[in-house]
């Protein structure tokens, strides 16, 4: 963020008269910009030194502390105002230091002082009956302004970005009525780069606007999870993820496969999941002969996804070649993920492994010889792989895909398939259930 202006940009519209040097004659005849607003002259933040005793600020001393972006109480161009502080010890003498807003104009201030650990208020007008504090300085609105939506700041010194930020209306915490309030106002410059490094402001000033001008930072807002913002029907604490978006809410039908928008949509926890296509999911390990392992408690198979959003595997069926068949519970796959369906869950049965899902006893077998496991949904089959002698047929190995040949069609083959060489758990079977497979 901090390049934002960059020094080269600062000097060259300095030599080019934008921010003249201050008049040096004493008769107040400075053309600068920072004439173009008044000094308060009670003093305000010189109270702890004189202009002697100040150094000017160097990077990491001065920081924009808060701003009052959009004030509700009144017009932009007379109750807009920012708050710089000043982290270290010593008072600062902000002489030549320049004020910029995303355009590059600005105004140069003169004749301030801010203490050590103090803070200094500068506005567009005289806002001290809105906010209960008076500035220091009162610029002209037409050189510098602050932008509702997307805007940028930063204060400068000979060439030198002090500090700097660019926010906009999206991420920022930026609403009427409420400054945008530097959460660490002692932390780095790059700290408050980021948007949660702000709140929006929740201490009452007497206008009715919030913030803590010329003071340190107080509490911040947090929206009423209540309140149906976008008028959905749903609210925040009803389960809500987005209340600024109408068509997300637990209800709404979320947009996911290949037409995915990037929202979760339905306000579950993932983004784009859908329902399995066709060739989609992948028969991609299969345990059919476990040995020591009883079959009855020792078989598996595993499938994998091939593609990049999340599948939504609730009741698609599997079904053996002998008829025996059970539907999936609602289980979700992750992209490049895998999932192992087991005959049973119990390590000291099942050899150690540890299954995701169990097939109900009884429901479904593996033929050592030969068999088939089909995958459908909705009575559309999403993949099938029929095995016999051809394939590998080592017991107590398990049958594993080349991962180049991760495809529906590609694992009709059984070339494309070789015996498992890891072994698992604890009776000493070969397999990866769970990861990926080995190359053949």
């Amino acid at each position: 963020m901090h390049l934002l202006l960059s020094p080269i940009l600062f000097l060259a519209c300095s030599n080019a008269g934008l921010y003249p040097e201050p008049d040096k004659t004493g008769d107040g005849d400075d053309s600068g910009p920072g004439d173009s607003g008044t000094v308060d002259d009670s003093g305000a933040g010189d109270d702890s030194g004189t202009s002697e005793d100040a150094r000017p600020p160097v990077a990491g001393d001065l920081l924009i502390s808060e701003l009052m972006i959009d004030p509700a109480s009144g017009e932009d161009d007379q109750q807009e105002w920012v708050e710089l502080h000043n982290t270290s010890a010593d008072p600062l003498t902000l002489e030549g230091v320049a004020l910029l807003d995303e355009d590059g104009d600005g105004v140069t201030l003169h004749g301030l002082v801010i203490a050590g650990r103090g803070w200094l208020l500068l506005a567009a007008g005289d806002v001290s009956a809105e906010t209960g504090a008076a500035p220091e300085m009162i610029y002209d609105a037409d050189l510098f302004h602050l932008g509702n939506g997307d805007g940028a700041v930063s204060v400068q010194l000979d060439g030198v970005i002090l500090d700097a930020l660019t926010y906009d209306d999206v991420s920022w915490p930026i609403l009427e009525g409420r400054a945008l309030s530097r959460i660490d106002p002692e932390g780095s410059p790059e700290a408050g780069d980021a948007p949660g490094a702000w709140c929006a402001a929740d201490s009452a000033m007497p206008g009715g606007d919030y913030g803590t001008p010329d003071a340190a930072p107080g509490a911040c807002y947090t929206a009423p999870v209540n309140d149906d913002e976008d008028g959905d029907g749903w609210t925040v604490a009803e389960g809500d993820c987005d209340d600024t978006d109408n068509d997300t809410s637990p209800e709404a039908p979320e947009v996911g496969g290949a037409d995915g928008d990037g929202i979760d949509n339905d306000c579950d926890g993932l983004t784009d999941e859908a329902p399995p296509l066709r060739e989609e999911v992948v028969i991609n390990e299969i345990m059919k002969n476990p040995d020591p392992t009883d079959d009855d408690y020792g078989e598996w198979f595993e499938i994998a996804t091939v593609v990049d959003h999340p599948l939504e595997l609730g009741g698609m069926v599997v079904e053996d070649a002998d008829g025996g068949t059970f539907t999936l519970p609602e289980v979700t796959l992750m992209p490049g993920g895998f999932l192992v369906i087991a005959a049973s869950d119990v390590g000291a049965d099942n050899g150690g492994l540890a299954p995701d899902l169990v097939w109900p006893a009884g429901s479904f077998h593996l033929g050592n010889d030969s068999d088939t496991i089909l995958l459908t949904l909705d009575s559309e089959e999403i993949d099938e792989v029929a095995y016999d002698n051809g394939f590998p047929d080592d017991s107590g190995v398990a049958l594993s895909l080349d991962p180049d040949h991760i495809d529906a069609d590609d694992n009709d083959d059984q070339d494309n398939w070789c015996n498992a060489g890891d072994a698992y758990g604890t009776d000493g079977n070969l397999g990866t259930p769970g990861d990926a497979n080995p190359e053949c």
